[in-house]
């Protein structure tokens, strides 16, 4: 959140294009469930391949914010924050900088395409609640995202992909357990893990989207003058 706001700082600084910040809300449509594969250090026989030990999610959802900052028409910088819920108590927190280019501009419409990289971390627990796979991961991501604009809103709907590059995964046997199974540095028990997905996210800015800067200088200006006619 100290990211986005800094973005609105950042855009009222420097003269921008547009910009603007807003909540976002998305979810994964595949896998049907989530992961594609645990890790052999979460699964009952390792490597052998067992049943998972703990829980896949078959429904999620994700809250949080995003900002973007348009240098000139023909891209975007933004950064995202999300928090993820999901059955069986599934948890996710994640970072993300992304970049999207213009791809069609129509008048106030846009379509972008782009991705971002970052840091995240998740959480699957077993249906009991009783142990649990803790996953720290670095998310590629790819998006395609039509936005419409007016001159204070816009409203963005996109479809996205991600790759989760796992890095530290523990499968904890239950909350006593201090010698988790760890698959940092160790093959066989990282071996298997498989997190992507493709969903669809919908985010709604506020901040200045105006059309012609002109119309901004212009709106600006009689601002101005009419304080000063008052003094």
């Amino acid at each position: 959140m100290i990211s986005l706001i800094a973005l609105i700082g950042t855009a009222q600084a420097i003269d921008l294009k547009w910009w603007g910040v807003g909540p976002n809300i998305a979810s994964n449509l595949f896998p049907i469930e989530y992961p594609t594969s645990f890790p052999a250090g979460a699964k009952v026989g390792g490597l052998t391949g067992g049943d998972p030990l703990v829980d896949k999610v078959g429904f999620d959802l994700e809250v949080g914010g995003r900002g973007v900052l348009y240098p000139t028409s023909a891209g975007r910088l933004g950064a995202r924050f999300q928090l993820g819920f999901g059955q069986n108590r599934f948890f996710r927190q994640e970072f993300t900088l992304e970049y999207d280019g213009t791809i069609v501009k129509q008048g106030s419409f846009q379509l972008l395409f782009g991705g971002g990289i970052g840091v995240g971390h998740e959480r699957f627990n077993d249906d009991l609640g009783e142990d649990w796979l803790s996953v720290n991961y670095y998310p590629l991501r790819v998006q395609l995202a039509g936005l419409l604009r007016d001159n204070s809103r816009a409203y963005e709907l996109g479809i996205f992909g991600t790759w989760h590059i796992a890095g530290a995964q523990k499968y904890y046997q239950n909350a006593a357990d201090n010698n988790p199974t760890d698959g940092k540095g160790n093959a066989s028990v990282a071996a298997g893990a498989l997190y992507f997905g493709v969903g669809l996210d919908l985010t709604v800015y506020f901040g200045d989207f105006f059309t012609d800067k002109k119309k901004r200088t212009n709106k600006n200006g009689s601002n101005n003058n009419r304080k000063k006619k008052r003094h």
